[in-house]
């Protein structure tokens, strides 16, 4: 039998791969689906973490000032005016922001799709692998902390559509120089720029793009000094400058050692971390409830039990090198030879190269905070860019040899068992999204009640209590975000009270003592509860507790569902809350009514009863 013959595809073989080829986009939409409804039901709809300084700063400081001031070593622009349209046409309530960053993640899968499918130099099969594997890089919820956060989601996912079309646009240079695509291609950059730090990365990524697709040295000279020119003026010129340098960091080692494990952060959100010694923090019993939960495990434990028990960063600087040296080949090989070098392929080196300065300016700008808490170098806060470091690789590295015998079939099957692999860590990070989501309610509860429990000043990452105090007054004030409605103001006040419920309308939990990080005259109290019949839910927004005499004591929020309903926002349907009030012991005499935003309509619920000295 001759070579040829024994690389035709046979009959079967065809069909086998049609139905792989099928499946692959199957499992890419369910990927896309389940987390753009996941997101647009469960993305966080209160002020979280950075969000209470940076709303307080947009409030505080007069418009243009406020958008174009640095926070937190980033300049956000764009993301801030996303804010700025989230504070005056929606009271902070977090819908704008989550529903730009939604549309921002999936436009940004559907111009990575588009790319991929448009490159007839490979099969529908490989081309089907490539999609699939480009929704799990992009729609794993590893990187949920994004995704679900309307005021992380939109800059992320801007500065990712900006680096896909600068590539677009060295394609195009190098096919057919012109001034109108060189301009579009530093447009992008400048508003990649302006988005968030690591946008600077776009600039890098335009002239080493340049250079290994060798476009003609004018526009890559021109490209780099207008690069050079804009980051100048970023770091020295722009308002704010001192505190955009400030962080920074001149080790050398540090910053290379720090960058390289960076890099490995996906495999540990996705797998590594679940048997290291560092998963205290993981809900183990979860991922082992879940399809294929086991296997993760078992697979995770192995590899440190196969390496000698390293710790998770020292395996995470291994895999990082791996990755990087796999670039390296792979880019010399598209530099010597760039005529055989499809779209899928240069593609791929882009976006592998775009992390990888990504992860010099993380390195740069957080080398003295991974000093302090050396495991935040793997935290799932950078994992979208991590995601497509080895999705550019993947496409990369399979495009070079999908001429190969039988490299469709493999590309197809290596898609389908990485799906299958993610699958566990994509429900589980779900899950630990819908937690995040009802710790943001507790939260906004607890600041209306004046109750600043442990881990307040963390939460929303303040550098102290007394900056987040001063921070949630500036809220109050301007009626944003846990105070945008009339009912987030009535602590205090008097109200005439509905008669009592003919029946109870809802069950609570035990009501336990808060631990407070400030002693107030009065004890704070919390307990959970869900409605008994969710139809009652329209009437309600939110809840109160009062005394006997009609005077407000406590507040209480919607923060999860017994229940799913995807095409609704959580916030709106969720018929589970939590309570915090103040009162004396035995608190006697209170009732807990619902309310309605406009605080017209008081529905009587159930008496709470007795909290006993705690």
């Amino acid at each position: 039998m001759t070579s040829e013959a024994r690389t035709t595809p046979t009959r079967l073989h065809r069909l086998l791969q049609t139905l792989g080829s099928a499946l692959c986009l199957i499992v890419a939409g369910y990927y896309a689906v389940t987390t753009i409804l996941a997101v647009w039901h469960t993305g966080w709809t209160e002020l979280f973490a950075d969000q209470l300084r940076q709303y307080a700063h947009l409030l505080q400081v007069p418009f243009p000032a406020n958008v174009f001031a640095p926070d937190n070593a980033h300049r956000q622009v764009t993301s801030n005016l996303v804010r700025l349209a989230d504070i005056h046409w929606g009271g902070g309530d977090q819908t704008i922001g989550v529903v730009t960053g939604l549309v921002a993640l999936t436009l940004a899968l559907v111009i990575l799709c588009v790319r991929i499918w448009n490159d007839k130099a490979h099969g529908f099969g490989f081309r089907s692998a490539c999609v699939l594997v480009s929704a799990v890089a992009l729609m794993w919820m590893g990187a949920a902390r994004m995704q679900f956060h309307g005021n992380e989601s939109f800059q992320v996912y801007l500065v990712v559509i900006c680096a896909l079309i600068a590539l677009h646009c060295v394609e195009r240079l190098r096919l057919e120089p012109s001034m109108g695509i060189a301009s579009v291609a530093l447009l992008a950059a400048i508003v990649a720029l302006l988005s968030f730090g690591t946008g600077v990365a776009v600039f890098g990524l335009l002239v080493f793009m340049m250079f290994l697709r060798r476009v003609a040295p004018r526009w890559t000279v021109a490209t780099a000094v207008i690069g050079c020119g804009a980051v100048l003026a970023y770091m020295f010129l722009l308002p704010g400058s001192d505190s955009v340098r400030g962080p920074l960091s001149y080790s050398p080692l540090e910053i290379a050692r720090n960058g390289v494990t960076w890099l490995a952060s996906s495999w540990t959100t996705s797998w590594l971390a679940f048997g290291s010694n560092s998963a205290a923090d993981l809900n183990l019993d979860v991922v082992s409830s879940l399809t294929l939960g086991p296997e993760l495990l078992a697979s995770s434990r192995s590899v440190f039990a196969a390496t000698g028990n390293p710790s998770l960063l020292s395996l995470a600087l291994v895999i990082g090198m791996i990755g990087l040296v796999l670039l390296a080949g792979l880019s010399f090989r598209a530099w010597r030879r760039p005529e055989s070098v499809t779209h899928i392929e240069a593609l791929g080196l882009g976006l592998s190269v775009f992390a990888v300065g990504v992860a010099v300016l993380v390195a740069l700008g957080r080398t003295q905070a991974f000093a302090e808490h050396p495991l935040q170098v793997l935290a799932d806060r950078y994992v979208q860019w991590t995601n497509l470091f080895w999705l550019g690789l993947f496409l990369a590295g399979a495009a070079r040899w999908a001429k190969e015998p039988r490299s469709e079939t493999a590309s197809i099957v290596a898609a389908l068992l990485l799906s299958a692999f993610a699958h566990p860590s994509h429900e589980y990070w779900r899950g630990w999204a819908a937690a995040v989501e009802q710790a943001v309610e507790r939260r906004a509860a607890q600041v209306q009640v004046g109750v600043l429990a442990s881990g307040f000043a963390a939460h929303f990452d303040m550098p102290s209590i007394e900056a987040g105090q001063k921070a949630i007054e500036v809220l109050r004030k301007h009626r944003v975000g846990m105070f945008r409605a009339p009912r987030n103001h009535l602590m205090g006040t008097v109200l005439a009270l509905p008669q009592g419920a003919d029946s109870v309308a809802a069950i609570l939990g035990s009501i336990v003592r808060v631990d407070e990080e400030i002693a107030a005259p009065l004890p704070a109290w919390h307990a959970e509860g869900r409605l008994i019949d969710a139809a009652t839910r329209s009437r309600m927004d939110g809840l109160l507790v009062a005394d006997a005499d009609g005077r407000i004591v406590g507040v209480g929020e919607f923060s999860f569902a017994s229940t799913t309903r995807l095409r609704h926002r959580v916030d709106s349907v969720a018929d589970g809350f939590d309570i915090y009030f103040r009162a004396e012991p035995p608190c006697r005499g209170l009732m807990l009514l619902g309310v309605d935003d406009e605080a017209k309509t008081l529905t009587a619920l159930v008496p709470l009863a007795n909290c006993g000295p705690q």
